[in-house]
């Protein structure tokens, strides 16, 4: 599932995303792919050390292109 949040700055989408996607999807063992910075050391303290392979985080620069 693909999800796209968006809203005023301050709005709180970084925890929605983290709190009602992020977060469940590593529950349910599946791969989050997230342009979010998320301190993946405090994942591995609370869903134990497999979570490393679940959570990628990626550079989310809109100026590139793949250029």
């Amino acid at each position: 599932m693909i999800y796209a949040i968006a809203g005023r700055p301050g709005g709180g989408k970084t925890y929605e995303a983290v709190a009602y996607h992020i977060i469940p999807a590593i529950k349910d063992g599946r791969k989050v792919i997230t342009n979010i910075t998320l301190n993946i050391d405090w994942f591995v303290k609370v869903f134990g050390e497999d979570v490393r392979e679940l959570i990628k985080i990626v550079d989310g620069r809109l100026t590139d292109f793949g250029s």
